[in-house]
């Protein structure tokens, strides 16, 4: 039986939880980018301004630059990655996925999804929340033009994707859970 206490507590670790996946996507990122060996510095940021930890020491992947985060607090941790970037109009885009999980022991059940979309002046700068939506899309157009357009049927993004893990993000694509 779970006290009062304990889900004040769970309440808590979500909200630092959910202030620390904004602050990394569009603050530590571009320092990140700016600085690829600062991910200690950005964990222990990480610790003391939002209170919770990480898995990994964030870094920007060799492959395509794809940056990584897994903040984590009372069993519970939000695998944020980067999908893919592209540039249009002089502006940078970027795709990003949040998986929002808990670990068995957890109070709070998590198994759900962010799909969201940043814009920024460059790699390195600051990155503002265009598009957050708790279900998957593979387009996202501005102006009229097509930004992205995922090819959600490639193994490569399916297997990043995980759609098996939380089908609840993917309700619009069951093609995906065969």
């Amino acid at each position: 039986m779970t006290s009062t206490n304990d889900r004040k507590l769970d309440q808590a670790a979500i909200e630092r939880l959910e202030a620390a996946t904004l602050w990394l996507i569009t603050e530590a990122t571009p320092r990140l980018f700016a600085a690829p060996d600062s991910g200690p510095e950005i964990t222990r940021e990480l610790i003391a301004k939002h209170r919770v930890g990480s898995y990994i020491v964030p870094g920007i992947g060799e492959e395509y630059e794809i940056v990584r985060y897994i903040p984590k607090s009372r069993g519970l941790y939000y695998d944020i990655s980067l999908l893919t970037a592209t540039e249009h109009a002089g502006r940078r885009y970027e795709y990003w996925v949040v998986f929002r999980l808990s670990k068995d022991w957890a109070t709070p059940k998590l198994n759900d999804c962010r799909f969201i979309i940043t814009s920024s002046n460059g790699a390195a700068g600051i990155r503002e929340i265009v598009e957050n939506r708790r279900e998957f899309f593979h387009n996202f157009r501005v102006s009229g033009t097509t930004i992205f357009d995922l090819d959600y049927r490639d193994p490569k993004l399916r297997s990043k994707l995980g759609p098996q893990d939380s089908p609840g993000c993917f309700a619009d694509y069951p093609e995906l859970m065969r």
